[in-house]
């Protein structure tokens, strides 16, 4: 349609902007996800999650290990994702001492911890059937607070989209606070049912928030009081850890002094210039921006695509898969406003235009911007 041909002019124009990009490398990060095998001690890393892991007998018992510091805040989470097996997690420390022997009951039920680590060294965890009855599949996830890398960062009266991609995940975001701010933060869910839970930590670790909602796509709201001024960690994951989706997380200033946050982490933004286009009306984004606000280059992978009434989505953009596209320290690129099509050349209906940044290495996501609009 004529909308497509226009979207494609659009893509030769961006690919020759970026052909201006200096090309520099970047050291490779340690990969989110590992996978299971079996008669192997199999090593996870801060921030990784296990595939195609499973109990294939009721005796069957997998093993781990992971390398801690003493002082380390961990979460280890052991989530079933099929049949009714009952996890049974076990903990060793480096000197063989078990720290935590811990099984649930009930059909596919969770193992969450929270551990301080008193040892330097590698840990040893495995995973079985506490009953010896049942089989199954499970993910098992390894967390740190703070994370092993750098969270994306949160302005006040700014929202960050993103998403709870299996039913252990945990996504982590920064911001920076003041002694004696009032601060408003919300986490709302905007796509599926999952029942979102936050944390917040202050500048010294301490937890000052752990609330959930139940509910099907309900929302946290709290208003708090900084007592610390320094950088803040949220962590947003599934409260019941068995279900996922789409939410966006909101900071507000009540009162008192809020800082500009500088993040570290690459940006995308795309903002339509209306929520509804007419017959008459031209499509338009009126910001189209990418950018590097931090001070050393950075390799990313650039998605933008369109979403289409009753139809599969249109790439418009897809860059930097193979760690090819590096954006300089400092990049900062807005190519809005940009005109994509008349609004009476298309079918009505619901539409996004939207883009995500990735990792290409981990493929982890960076920045998620979900943009619908309408065509009456």
């Amino acid at each position: 349609m004529k909308a497509r041909m226009i979207l494609s002019v659009f893509v030769l124009i961006v690919l020759s902007v970026f052909m201006l990009i200096p090309r520099v490398t970047q050291g490779v990060q340690p990969e989110p996800s590992v996978g299971c095998i079996e008669s192997a001690i199999i090593h996870v890393n801060y921030g990784e999650h296990t595939l195609n892991c499973s109990i294939d007998t009721p005796s069957d018992r997998d093993s781990f290990e992971f390398n801690g510091t003493a002082g380390d805040n961990i979460r280890v989470i052991v989530d079933v994702t099929s049949s009714n097996f009952e996890p049974r997690l076990e903990i060793r420390d480096p000197d063989g001492t078990i720290i935590l022997d811990k099984a649930c009951n009930g059909s596919a039920c969770t193992v969450r911890e929270d551990l301080t680590l008193l040892l330097s060294g590698t840990y040893l965890m495995a995973v079985s059937d506490g009953s010896i009855s049942r089989v199954g599949n499970y993910i098992l996830q390894l967390e740190k607070f703070p994370p092993a890398f750098n969270p994306p960062g949160i302005s006040y009266d700014n929202t960050l989209d993103d998403t709870i991609q299996h039913a252990s995940d945990v996504d982590f975001f920064e911001f920076d606070g003041v002694a004696g701010t009032d601060i408003r933060v919300i986490v709302d869910v905007t796509s599926s049912n999952f029942e979102p839970r936050l944390e917040i930590r202050d500048p010294d670790g301490t937890i000052i928030l752990d609330k959930a909602c139940n509910g099907s796509a309900c929302t946290v709201r709290e208003d708090l009081t900084l007592l610390l001024s320094g950088t803040y960690l949220m962590v947003v994951s599934d409260g019941s850890i068995s279900r996922v989706g789409n939410y966006q997380v909101n900071l507000q200033c009540v009162f008192g002094s809020c800082p500009s946050f500088v993040s570290s982490v690459p940006v995308c933004d795309i903002q339509m210039s209306q929520p509804s286009y007419i017959d008459g009306d031209t499509v338009t984004a009126s910001v189209f921006r990418i950018a590097n606000p931090s001070t050393d280059p950075v390799a990313v992978e650039w998605a933008v695509w369109l979403g289409i009434p009753s139809n599969h989505p249109v790439s418009i953009i897809n860059l930097g898969a193979t760690g090819t596209l590096v954006l300089p320290a400092g990049f900062d690129l807005d190519l809005g406003p940009i005109n994509f099509f008349p609004a009476g050349v298309v079918p009505l209906g619901q539409y996004e235009l939207s883009c995500r940044i990735l990792d290409p290495v981990t493929k982890r996501q960076l920045a998620l911007d979900v943009n619908p609009f309408t065509i009456e």
